[in-house]
């Protein structure tokens, strides 16, 4: 589990990083310090609004049913039965002239027919937004727009608003083409028998609305159907105000608590080395498994190609094998307090892998705490940050929007077909998704492995290098499992992808670049940070909703231009298998993923974003419900 535990309503998520850093000096040793603070506000951008749901209680008063729920939301509550009065009601059937047309009463004055009459047979029908208009105003509601021609996205602002909406569409969530006829009173009026339909509009986020139906219940509809069958009446809609006191959307502040370093250091990837397996004593001072409520302090400075001193962070894979009962691990630099984050998350007998970046404690160890239960833990150091070495433009990062380079599903990379057993694939990744031909010493990829047929791991190293003894993914069969990957190019700008056994599909993405310092002289330096919570949408935010988009907003009033951010984000308590993307904000959603997730699992991933328009970076979860934890480690900036 993770370690905060759950509680709080629906928001939408915006962070405000609210002070930053000051300047930037290249090739210094010891992080320079500014005296500043960072703050991050929460601020909800979808919205589900606390309309209760009512079914008809006739079988054409769905009028009035949608009525009843947008008033009991403002606090009146009224009877369907009294609300129809109020309309109100003209039970007489249709007549038809000498020439043999239609005519009845005007349902922009009258609820038309008998509410337990039948469209079919033309003994009830039912109403539009006047008399709908008329009964709200007899209770006391209230009401800011109504009409005919009231586009869509004004509704979805409307919710936002904190405002319920009562919309006509067609029973069937189809377009129909109406027809016409002459009412009694003279005037000619729109016929939508035996589909004419209305609905409470109580929740929006990016692609679904949250409905409220008289006749079928609460419904999650794509915005596509919804707007298709809600041109059927000309877009015929009445919003209501919000209830009141309405505090509107949610907002939550978090202060980071500690120093903010400057960005100064550059990244040197490593071949994949093995530094820690519990399971056979490889650095460990004895084989076993970590215990309950125990951390253990691993050396890391010197190990495994990170060099004995000048290295302020280091990049691992870490993986917790077959651990006793559900728990979590948490990564941090020796010697300072332990943080309220955590890094790999599971449950019993579960093998998850995750990709960490922490700071190099002043011994030259980071601390291993295992929460609860026993657990063997593996590590694999693949690079590390420190002060520039060879060139000093050599290690900067560029962040890029995530671009899929690889899906064997379909054939995207060039490779159609799963990845067979104790074979490798040579993935292009230079000239492609935005990394340079040249000029790039490591990329940054979220590799996900999806519909496995046996147990098995996967290694991405660089190409024309020998396999090391790693594992960048671990996996069972049938399970769809993501985990961020940073690996310097090898020959032709390739990387490897080693299966061990059984088959499985694969997907890669890249979100940024590390330069050579070759070619290329600009990029971001980096800044690690010991983790901090910054979000928890289970403290008073609430889980995102089904196709809900966050925007996370950065507030760099220091000026240093914070380029991209560093975070670990777990997916916890999934209603639905769903997946979670992030990217630079302002730009169109990528068609790639960071975190894959069933019901019910605990998935965290290490997520590298850039920074985008007026710094912001977006992210979106596709189906269900889902709480959504976030620690940052670090962010990059300015650019060099």
């Amino acid at each position: 589990m993770v370690t905060n535990p759950p509680a709080g309503r629906h928001r939408q998520l915006a962070i405000r990083l609210a002070t930053l850093l000051a300047a930037v000096s290249l090739g210094v040793a010891s992080p320079l310090v500014a005296e500043a603070s960072m703050t991050f506000t929460t601020t909800a951008g979808w919205r589900v609004l606390n309309v209760p749901q009512i079914f008809q209680s006739h079988g054409l008063s769905c009028e009035a049913a949608a009525l009843q729920m947008a008033l009991a939301y403002q606090g009146h509550n009224v009877s369907q039965d009294a609300l129809l009065n109020a309309m109100p009601v003209d039970r007489r059937g249709p007549t038809w002239d000498i020439a043999g047309n239609f005519h009845w009463s005007d349902p922009y004055d009258v609820f038309v027919g008998n509410p337990d009459g039948s469209e079919l047979a033309h003994t009830g029908y039912g109403t539009y937004y006047p008399p709908v208009v008329r009964a709200a105003n007899a209770y006391g509601g209230s009401v800011i727009q109504a009409g005919e021609g009231i586009q869509p996205p004004t509704l979805y602002q409307a919710i936002l608003s904190g405002h319920p909406v009562v919309a006509w569409v067609a029973f069937d969530w189809k377009w129909h083409q109406v027809s016409h006829y002459t009412a009694w009173d003279g005037d000619r009026v729109q016929f939508g028998s035996p589909y004419e339909h209305a609905v409470t509009l109580i929740g929006v986020t990016t692609d679904n609305l949250l409905v409220n139906n008289p006749w079928f219940g609460r419904q999650w509809i794509p915005k596509s159907t919804f707007e298709a069958s809600y041109g059927t009446f000309n877009h015929m809609a009445v919003i209501f105000g919000p209830r009141a006191n309405d505090p509107g959307p949610n907002t939550t502040s978090t202060p980071y608590q500690g120093a903010t370093p400057v960005p100064q250091d550059t990244y040197h990837g490593l071949p994949p080395a093995r530094i820690l397996d519990t399971r056979d004593g490889t650095g460990a001072a004895a084989p076993g498994p970590l215990g309950n409520d125990a951390t253990l302090a691993l050396q890391v400075a010197g190990s495994g190609g990170v060099p004995a001193a000048g290295a302020s962070a280091v990049v691992l894979n870490v993986t917790a094998v077959t651990p006793s009962g559900s728990g979590f691990l948490t990564v941090y630099p020796s010697g300072t307090p332990r943080p309220n984050t955590s890094n790999l998350n599971w449950v019993p007998g579960k093998t998850v892998p995750n990709l960490v970046e922490t700071p190099i404690g002043p011994d030259g160890k980071v601390a291993i705490y295992n929460l609860r239960g026993t657990v063997h833990v593996v590590v694999d150091v693949e690079g590390w940050f420190g002060p520039p070495t060879a060139s000093p433009t050599a290690g900067l990062f560029n962040g890029l929007t995530p671009a899929r380079l690889l899906d064997t599903r379909d054939g995207t990379g060039g490779f159609r077909g799963s990845l067979g057993q104790a074979s490798t694939l040579n993935l292009q990744v230079s000239g492609r998704g935005g990394v340079p031909a040249a000029g790039v010493t490591a990329v940054a990829l979220n590799v996900t492995v999806t519909n496995p047929t046996a147990p098995s791991f996967l290694t991405a190293y660089p190409s024309g290098t020998p396999r090391p003894n790693a594992s960048n993914l671990n996996f069972v069969p049938g399970q769809t499992v993501a985990n961020r990957v940073i690996v310097p190019l090898g020959t032709g700008g390739q990387i490897s992808l080693f299966n061990f056994q059984g088959s499985t599909n694969l997907v890669a993405d890249v979100s940024g670049w590390f330069t050579d310092g070759s070619t290329t002289t600009t990029g971001s330096h980096f800044a690690s940070l010991t983790p901090q919570r910054i979000l928890d949408t289970r403290n008073g935010l609430g889980a995102v909703p089904p196709s809900g988009t966050g925007t996370i907003q950065l507030a760099d009033t220091a000026a240093i231009g914070v380029t991209a951010i560093l975070t670990n984000v777990t997916a916890t308590n999934a209603s639905s298998s769903s997946f979670l993307t992030l990217w630079p904000g302002g730009g169109s959603r990528p068609t790639a993923s960071d975190l894959n997730f069933v019901a019910g699992d605990t998935n965290p991933n290490l997520v590298l974003v850039k920074v985008g328009v007026s710094s912001t970076v977006d992210f979106y979860s596709l189906t269900g419900y889902v709480d959504v934890v976030v620690d940052l480690v670090g962010y990059f900036g300015p650019v060099g």
